[in-house]
């Protein structure tokens, strides 16, 4: 190799000066034989140290894994064993830490089987996984949890007591990892706590901090200094296992050089500079009420050399550990002070060494799965938590371009397809920016790709935006400010797919505010919103053991753990004195039981009867902690004006507050010195009573926030409207029963809309009124409240702290003055007091409290960390929860592809042979992409001599593509299929943007033009046909909104006075009613008026009509069937619960279909299992059609079976009562007449299928997806396959004419309970005013539509009759002759496609 430098080499002009000049190194290299990489090459895993086991080897391993047991006696020898081995303690000198550490290594063991059975099962189904990357993870305690987790604390508490020592005590142990500062740590390991629990492939990543991000003191003179926090001490972390096997060089500094190999082909590298060793530390995270385990991943850093000899022999003691100091700098302690240089380039490194390490560790795992690089998106979703871990976006492109070899297109495909991003704010300040000088210094190669990211969008942006070069500024990555700055914020956003905010009012801002220019080029589909979620275990089921045990007694178990909403319980026991009794008595053994640590720790006394008012959470301006320590200096100068009479009539309050500031933040600090020194003085003024005390209580973590938020009476949220995403807090103390003053901000509103706008204190100004009052603040002067200005002088003049101290709030009181009260505490101030003032009036008003306090509780079902990670899973990250605790079945043989392949094409190829025989009709069409749904139009028409009809279809493209609603046009010569002058035409007449693939379409049956669609993340969207635009964006006309999860069950009713009802089923086992002429919101948006729920396995649903015979079931029923084997019927106007409910069969029901005319008959189709009796009780599932009256929906009328495989669409035919159409997944159409039933058959007869078999269409080669009966062409079809092929077909008119169907023989069927005879003149029915939800057509959510996986395409073939011979047709896969008597081969004239 060498290394040559050149001034002649062509200079990129998107490239700064320096980076220029660092690409000015040509390295040559030899690269003998290199095979290009493309998106279909699969990566080589190399470096491997893991050592694979022949069998046997294995065998001996596996047979000496003893599980362990919770018993107490295994649990207490398990202990004593781990104190002498693994502590080194005897019975002699023993105590509760050694006790606790033993105790806890036997906790971690049995967790570690749960770690290994999941890390088994994830390599066995090998799915798609999920990686969370965040700088902060506080999981808190974990000894406590894990044993709720393992459900064996009572027993751990035996085994402890009869040791000789006490749980509890071993607990205090244990200290709260400091990997993490506030709500966004807590939200991520709240988001792994619910992965865990349920059963999801998800990792964390994270750093391992050895300090923390410090340990805060509150010295004598009430201000905050910062101590390290020494939580891996010496006797180690338990909870964590080092992983000396992973290890990942990351590099730091260098210059970036162009290697060129003997072709001439060139690439570049980032060579030289600094490099460390990143060690991962894995630590299990259990999940509730599962065998699963999850786990974070953290990295701590390490030198590749740890000691230099040679500097240490020659004196130089400080050089020989300086890589080692070095190194270790770099995962010491979270979030270093960036107030100078140094602090910010050591931030830098820590969030790149971060994701350099996390993002090899995640390709190395890729790697192991076989897999080519173009399928990396669907085996890793990586999330951003916030903008720290950003970098990961050009480092990914890097490796792939760089080291990988992939081309530049190909990685930037693949990287903006598997990056999300969560934002977790809308301050300015708060969004991370990184100068560009700081980034080509420490970064050389990661600057010039973000160069290159920036230029390419912007590129593509000028595009859409010709005569707008403002905008370009506006949304570059760079920042053209001195010095260049990089917008992480815009780079996370241009390098992933979706980006989501936190709450509903942050999510708003964030498209309107923050990120508005971006929406008009991506659109308003890439920006969502998930509303954050708190795990019930941790701050509930653990934090609060009296509440919880009261809820379980009340309720019955302990499902409310992980189906939080099944608190809604609750509600019923509000109003029960005797519960509110129970239910405060709990709230005051919480309020003790913090008045004693406040006690032990803090010397302060306080009343556990008074109001307990509380604000913890990270100290920052827009918290506005300032304007709540002003309102405690208004309320004691109140105090001390009022007499002892009048203050008999005070609702005695502790004002409670805790949290942190960052080292840097001087006003925060201030904060936090101005409420130590009103504390210091309010507390020993012993006039007033104990009727005001003031608590700052230092430290504030996750084990102290268990005490804290259980004893809340009134929390504050407080934060200047728009300007807090969401809060967690929040959702903490509600849940624990604690009533909200806040801010109408972040989850504060979606809180009020859950428990009621009057279980909650709101005041302030709205988010969309904050700017304009900023404004004229600005420009005119602050106008300082009255009572504002009361409390500011008692500050100045010295009351608290002296006049010494007073001059040092100065700097504190001029942000609401000459700083221009940027965060409204002066605008706010006197509607908070009045807040004040309607808390104290219900407080004293016990009953009405608890009952409040009561429906907090109730109502949070919603803000559970389970929702929010499973709309993560469902909308951004496309996950499916692995499969636990299942023996394994020993695997059957299994056909090879390549034979079920070539066994499909022989069939298909013999249906050619026969197609010119059985139809008199076969037009096939390629699509370029498959579609899930097909439905003919109503309107026909004859047009230039052809007769012309649309079909309805959608899309189901790989993603990369646009998914399209569309219409098919089919244009049919008037005088027959084919003629020398006319051919028959198939064609695409309209394409309408859509969200994901369409997983049905159904148009509205009085306004054809308006049809509605099913989206994969649940949405229903309405369109107009007529008045979309051929925009490439999604622009519906209503957005139904409801369901969680998508589906396939879509049906509008048939009956005018009724047509704009809508019903909807999805897999979150909900159907949901909507009437799409009420007015939506700003956004298009409606939310469904009535909705039902009662299966436990997915849905779908059916619409029927209904007849005024007083003998029929009540107007206004629908069916829906499931995966649970049942079938319900409802009531509309009864929503709670349905009229009717069976067990249909013994697989899923997959379909069903009401009869247009006879209105209590059904149908549906199974995949039942059915014994065959040739071999010997041997099951095998095979499809089943049944008939039900619903009027003795106990017993089925009958069964049809022909399907091999399931039965996935019903459909009965719009012009002949006694037809029915069944489709399945063995890729056939059945027709069915029910006039056939019970005829006699021959027993060569009977092994072609039952009787009432009418005609087998077999023309696909794949899965069919949907079918249609055409409304104006008696026998004319059209069905949709998996292998993006649309047949539209008519069985040979021989199968259908009036001779063949009509039988004297079978004109009555007592089992059927009509007579099919006089089916042609049954009268219709006639639509009720009151019906609220039918349809005629079928609705089916057909399970095995939900996944499809490939696609295989079949060319358009051509079929014309050769010769007068008989022909052949298939029944169960059988090769069966036709009897030629039966058949006209004399008449055979017709040409068929």
């Amino acid at each position: 190799m060498s290394t040559t430098p050149t001034s002649e080499r062509p200079r990129r002009l998107s490239m700064p000066k320096l980076t220029r000049r660092l690409t000015n190194v040509v390295i040559h290299v030899d690269e003998p034989n290199a095979e290009p990489v493309t998106p279909t090459s699969v990566p080589s895993l190399t470096g491997s140290k893991h050592i694979k086991l022949p069998a046997s080897a294995l065998n001996e391993w596996k047979s000496h894994l003893e599980p362990k047991k919770n018993d107490t006696e295994s649990i207490k020898k398990d202990i004593v064993q781990q104190a002498l081995e693994t502590v080194c303690r005897n019975p002699y000198n023993l105590d509760n830490l050694a006790v606790y550490q033993a105790t806890a290594h036997t906790v971690r063991n049995r967790l570690l089987q749960d770690w290994n059975l999941t890390q088994e099962a994830i390599h066995d189904q090998n799915p798609k996984r999920c990686y969370y990357l965040s700088m902060e993870f506080l999981i808190g305690r974990a000894l406590d949890n894990a044993l709720y987790c393992l459900q064996a604390k009572d027993n751990y508490k035996q085994s402890v007591k009869d040791l000789g020592f006490n749980l509890e005590d071993l607990l205090e142990q244990e200290r709260d990892a400091a990997l993490g500062n506030g709500g966004l740590g807590r939200l991520a390991a709240c988001y792994m706590d619910a992965a865990a629990t349920l059963d999801y492939p998800t990792w964390g990543y994270g750093l391992r901090y050895q300090y923390g991000i410090f340990k805060q003191i509150i010295n004598s003179e009430g201000y905050q200094t910062e101590m390290p926090d020494y939580w891996l001490n010496s006797n180690g972390n338990p909870w964590e296992f080092p992983r000396t096997d992973i290890k990942y060089e990351v590099q730091f500094y260098g210059y970036v050089a162009t290697k060129v190999n003997e072709k001439g082909e060139s690439r570049m590298s980032w060579e030289g500079g600094d490099r460390v060793q990143a060690m991962a530390y894995d630590v299990p995270i259990p999940g509730f009420g599962t065998k699963g385990c999850g786990n974070i991943r953290l990295w701590s850093s390490k030198p590749l050399k740890t000691f230099d000899f040679a500097s240490f022999n020659d004196g130089d003691y400080e050089r020989s550990v300086a890589d080692q100091t070095k190194a270790e700098n770099l995962t010491s302690v979270l979030y270093p002070n960036d107030n100078h240089n140094v602090g910010k380039e050591l931030r830098l490194k820590q969030e790149y060494f971060f994701v350099s390490a996390s993002l090899q560790d995640i390709i190395h795992r890729f790697k192991h799965t076989n897999s080519a690089w173009k399928e990396f998106p669907d085996k890793v979703a990586v999330q951003l938590n916030d903008t720290h871990p950003t970098l990961a976006i050009p480092e990914l492109q890097r490796i792939l371009v760089d080291i990988e070899g992939l081309e530049w297109d190909d990685a930037w495909d693949i990287v903006t397809r598997v990056f999300a991003f969560t934002n977790h704010t809308v301050l300015p300040e708060a969004l991370e920016c990184w100068s560009v000088p700081m980034m080509e210094k420490i970064l050389p190669r990661h600057m010039q790709i973000v160069y290159d990211i920036n230029l390419f969008f912007l590129q593509k942006f000028e595009k859409v935006f010709q005569n707008d070069r403002g905008i370009l500024n506006r949304v570059s990555i760079i920042e053209e400010s001195n010095p260049q700055q990089v917008r992480m914020a815009y780079l996370a956003v241009v390098g992933s797919h979706t980006v989501n905010g936190v709450a509903a009012l942050h999510s708003e801002l964030i498209k309107t505010e923050l990120f508005s220019e971006f929406i008009k080029y991506y659109g308003p589909e890439k920006f969502i919103n998930i509303t954050n979620g708190i795990t019930p275990r941790r701050w509930l089921y653990q934090a609060n053991p009296m509440l919880r045990n009261l809820i379980t007694e009340t309720l019955g178990s302990e499902k409310w753990v992980t189906h939080l909403d099944e608190l809604k319980g609750l509600k019923k026991y509000a109003e029960d004195i005797a519960f509110q009794k129970k239910w405060m008595n709990v709230k005051l053994q919480n309020k003790i039981r913090l008045a004693d640590w406040i006690k032990r720790n803090l010397d302060i006394t306080v009343d556990p009867q008074a109001l307990f008012d509380i604000q913890v959470k990270r100290i920052h301006e827009y918290k506005r902690q300032f304007m709540n320590i002003l309102s405690v200096i208004y309320r004691y100068k109140n105090i001390q004006l009022l007499s002892e009479e009048e203050r008999k009539d005070l609702v005695p309050r502790v004002v409670i507050f805790g949290g942190k500031s960052a080292p840097g933040y001087y006003i925060a600090k201030m904060v936090i010195k101005l409420i130590t020194t009103v504390a210091q003085v309010v507390n020993n003024d012993e006039t007033i009573n104990d009727l005001l005390k003031v608590v700052y209580i230092p430290d504030y973590n996750v084990s102290l926030a268990e005490i804290i938020v259980p004893a809340s009476d009134l929390s504050q949220h407080i934060s200047t409207a728009g300007t807090e995403a969401s809060g967690t807090s929040n959702m903490k103390f509600v849940l624990n029963g604690g009533l909200i003053l806040g801010t109408v901000d972040g989850a504060n509103i979606e809180i009020r809309d859950e428990i009621g706008a009057e279980n909650i204190f709101m005041f302030g100004t709205l988010s969309d009124q904050v700017a304009d009052i900023r404004h004229r603040q600005k420009y005119h002067g602050v106008p300082i409240d009255p009572n504002l200005q009361v409390v500011l002088h008692a500050i100045q003049s010295g009351e608290f702290g002296g006049f010494e101290t007073a001059s040092v709030f100065g700097p504190l009181i001029n942000t609401l003055t000459y700083g221009g009260d940027y965060y409204l505490i002066s605008a706010d101030f006197e509607q908070y007091l009045d807040a004040h003032d309607r808390v104290d009036a219900l407080f004293k008003d016990t009953t009405t409290w608890a009952q409040k306090s009561i429906l907090c509780t109730a109502g949070m079902g919603f803000f559970s960390a389970d929702r929010a990670t499973r709309e993560y899973a469902d909308k951004i990250w496309n996950l499916k929860p692995i499969t636990l605790n299942k023996k394994k079945k020993k695997k059957k043989p299994v056909k090879d592809d390549k034979d079920d392949q070539k066994r499909i094409q022989e069939d298909y190829s013999q249906w050619k042979k026969t197609a010119p025989v059985l139809y008199d009709m076969v037009i096939t069409h390629n699509l370029t992409w498959p579609t899930l749904t097909c439905q003919w139009l109503p309107d026909r028409k004859k047009e230039n001599g052809f007769v012309k009809q649309e079909l309805l279809l959608g899309t189901h493209t790989n993603d990369e593509e646009t998914n399209y609603a569309q219409f098919l046009d089919i244009d049919i010569p008037e005088k027959g299929l084919d003629t020398e002058e006319k051919k028959t035409q198939m064609y695409i007449t309209q394409k309408i943007c859509h969200e994901g693939e369409v997983n049905k379409a159904r148009y509205q049956p009085h306004q054809p033009n308006i049809f509605a669609t099913k989206t994969r993340d649940g949405d229903v969207l309405v369109f107009d046909r007529n008045l979309t635009s051929d925009k490439n964006s999604c622009e519906p006309k209503l957005r139904l909104k409801g369901h969680t999860m998508e589906g396939y069950g879509l049906a509008w009713n048939p009956h005018k006075s009724k047509q704009h009802h809508l019903l909807s089923a999805g897999f979150d086992n909900t159907v949901c009613h909507w009437d799409t002429s009420m007015t939506p919101n700003i956004d298009r948006e409606l939310q469904p008026y009535q909705r039902y729920q009662g299966h436990t396995g997915c849905v779908e649903v059916n619409n029927k009509k209904e007849k005024k015979k007083k003998d029929l079931i009540p107007i206004g029923h629908f069916h829906i069937g499931s995966d649970d084997m049942k079938l319900l019927i409802w009531d509309s106007r009864d929503p709670v619960k349905p009229v009717k409910s069976v067990q249909a069969h013994e697989g899923e029901v997959n379909t069903v279909a009401f009869h247009p005319n006879k209105e209590w008959m059904l149908a549906t189709g199974s995949s039942d299992k059915v014994t065959k009796k040739k071999k010997k009780k041997k099951k095998k599932k095979k499809g089943t059609v049944g008939l039900f009256d619903i009027r003795k929906i106990d017993k089925k009328l009958h069964s049809m079976e022909l399907h091999e495989g399931e039965v996935t669409q019903v459909s009965w035919s719009p012009h002949d009562d006694p037809i029915l159409a069944s489709a399945g997944t063995d890729r056939r159409i059945v027709i069915w007449d029910l006039r056939h039933i019970g005829q006699e058959q021959t027993p060569e007869d009977a092994e072609d299928g039952p009787p009432e078999i009418m005609f087998v269409h077999s023309g696909h080669t794949s899965r069919i997806s949907d079918f249609s009966w055409n409304p104006t062409d008696k026998w004319v079809l059209a069905s949709a396959a998996e292998d993006n092929v649309v047949q539209v077909w008519q069985m040979n008119s021989l199968y259908c004419s009036e001779d063949c169907l009509r039988s004297d023989a079978l004109n009555h069927h007592p089992l059927l309970g009509y007579d099919y005879a006089e089916l042609k003149d049954f009268p219709r029915s006639t639509p009720s005013p009151t019906l609220t939800a039918s349809s005629s057509s079928t609705v089916s959510l057909s399970p095995s539509l939900s996944s499809i996986a490939s696609f295989k395409e079949v060319p358009v073939f051509q079929l014309n009759p050769s010769s007068d011979s008989v022909y052949q047709h298939f029944y169960q896969q059988k090769e069966k002759k036709l009897n030629p008597a039966s058949i006209l081969l004399s008449s055979w004239t017709k040409n068929i496609l």
